[in-house]
């Protein structure tokens, strides 16, 4: 297995990896998902919670969550979920030029670097959520964002203990 050589990273979002959590518990807002970008350049996180994993979802998300903030990567990684392979997906690359690459089947290593966020960003969500594990999406981006900071005490010093069991990878 060949490493991806850092001289082929043009700079800060040129290569964007993608990756599902879920499904999770449903929260009060009716999201199930977290989507998750990767820079592969900077290592800067966007992470969205989501209600369905579909393709239609994707472009949305990508659009207006990554695109509209950080311009249009020229490559993204992911696994070979539906909703990274259908139709409505592959005339989006093509359409902003984005050359997509996939990960190996089975091999979840391909896509190594979101696939150690989704972990940590799990064990930050179980320290913040209620008992009732339907608020989990409040705290998304405060898990992650330097702007998102979890700074009161109940925040800082509260546990959960959210059953995620073995979390799978889709879409």
């Amino acid at each position: 297995m060949q490493r991806m050589p850092v001289a082929d990273l043009s700079g800060p979002f040129s290569m964007l990896v993608v990756n599902a959590v879920g499904p999770l518990p449903v929260t009060e807002r009716g999201n199930k998902y977290i989507l998750v970008f990767v820079d592969y350049f900077t290592r800067w996180v966007e992470a969205f919670a989501v209600l369905r994993l579909d393709s239609v979802t994707f472009v949305e998300v990508m659009v207006n969550g990554v695109v509209a903030r950080h311009g249009v990567p020229s490559r993204l990684l992911s696994d070979n979920g539906r909703n990274f392979t259908s139709e409505i997906a592959k005339s989006f690359y093509q359409t902003l030029g984005i050359k997509k690459l996939y990960g190996s089947a089975y091999y979840p290593q391909t896509q190594g670097l979101v696939e150690r966020f989704n972990g940590t960003l799990m064990g930050m969500l179980k320290m913040h959520v209620s008992e009732a594990q339907t608020d989990w999406d409040l705290y998304c981006r405060g898990c992650y964002s330097p702007t998102g900071r979890l700074t009161t005490k109940r925040w800082a010093t509260r546990r959960s203990s959210l059953s995620m069991g073995a979390i799978r990878c889709c879409r």
